[in-house]
């Protein structure tokens, strides 16, 4: 999880597989910057993960998962439930809405639940 200083700085993200394991000993990495207030979503993220055959991911339901863990420990929310949807995908001509509810408790984080909408692309059935 890294933090860039704005979506200006996000859309020019372009890691590569020597910048992901050399430098940062990753093999996946999940770029965000908060929106601009006047944006629906509070978050705007790229998820890269080139070493393992996904170049960029339109939409990371598991990234989004473990961002709550993020939030909670360096956004200094306060008790109770917080809506924090991410834009992601937006660079790449797939523009994807993730729903994120945070659950804060004595200032630690109690619960998550991520929620988005999926189109189907294809259906088949394994015989065996």
């Amino acid at each position: 999880m890294i933090p860039v200083a704005s979506t200006d700085a996000l859309v020019r993200a372009k890691p590569t597989i020597a910048t992901l394991s050399e430098a940062l000993g990753a093999t996946e990495i999940f770029v965000y910057a908060r929106a601009d207030r006047q944006e629906a979503h509070s978050f705007h993220a790229r998820m890269f993960a080139p070493e393992i055959g996904i170049v960029e991911d339109p939409a990371t339901g598991s990234a989004a998962a473990a961002f709550a863990g993020v939030l909670a420990r360096f956004e200094d929310l306060p008790d109770g439930w917080h809506t924090l949807p991410i834009l992601q995908g937006v660079e790449m001509g797939r523009p994807s809405l993730i729903g994120l509810e945070v659950n804060i408790e004595n200032g630690a984080l109690a619960g998550a639940r991520i929620a988005g909408k999926a189109v189907k692309i294809s259906e088949g059935v394994l015989f065996v």
